[in-house]
């Protein structure tokens, strides 16, 4: 038994980068507010282990503060999410992001662009917040940076007028969206879950896990699984 023990910790120290899990950073918009929230869908989309560090109701800087807290995460394939409950504290939410990201050891992460509330269109003074947050984490993140307002509002039906309408106001079809104005449900979820899918499908992997290797994977994700959800 303890031989076994000891070659699977030899293993997992081999296995960092090479069997990475996901680990979703953010507020309700990650924890799922409700329906089947991305990171469960984007687990089955990739049959890799995810790990949802979303918590409802907090800032960028509690989501930070959290992040900070899980060094051993840092190696990890990261997705952050934050800011939408302090959009208007535009230089924290930069600050919190940045301060996230400083402290990630891997090119394998992305951060997602916030989003507007149902009753926040174009023009409004939450769409205006939101939009400026949105152009400088493009500007500071580039290709580890995913517009997610953009692409949800722009998976509309063109043969349906109240779509319609609300890409012209710029905000996400309702039909994505839970009652609340803000929150996604199942469907809006999959859309996110896929298009943070395509972004890690495009990063090369760092080697190939195949026979005992893969089977380390498999053991070394059960672990943090066990120990952290």
């Amino acid at each position: 038994m303890r031989s076994s023990l000891l070659l699977l910790g030899a293993l997992s120290s081999q296995l960092v980068g090479v069997c990475s899990v996901f680990v979703t950073w953010g507020d309700s918009l990650t924890f799922g507010y409700d329906g089947y929230p991305y990171p469960m869908q984007l687990e089955v989309l990739t049959g890799i282990t995810t790990l949802n560090r979303g918590a409802n109701g907090q800032t960028s800087s509690q989501i930070a503060a959290r992040f900070a807290a899980e060094p051993e995460l840092f190696g990890e394939r990261i997705v952050i999410w934050a800011g939408r409950n302090n959009v208007f504290d535009h230089t924290a939410v930069q600050d919190d992001i940045a301060s996230m990201v400083s402290k990630i050891t891997t090119s394998e992460y992305l951060v997602l662009g916030l989003i507007n509330r149902h009753d926040e269109p174009l023009g409004s003074a939450g769409y205006n917040a939101m939009l400026a947050t949105n152009l400088d984490l493009a500007d500071t993140y580039g290709d580890h940076y995913i517009d997610m307002q953009h692409i949800l509002v722009h998976t509309f039906d063109p043969l349906t007028p109240v779509d319609q309408q609300d890409l012209n106001n710029d905000v996400i079809p309702d039909w994505l969206e839970h009652p609340d104005l803000l929150h996604l449900n199942s469907t809006g979820y999959g859309v996110v879950a896929q298009t943070v899918a395509d972004y890690f499908a495009s990063v090369p992997e760092p080697a190939e896990t195949t026979g005992i290797v893969a089977t380390g994977c498999a053991l070394a994700a059960l672990g943090l699984r066990k120990r952290r959800a």
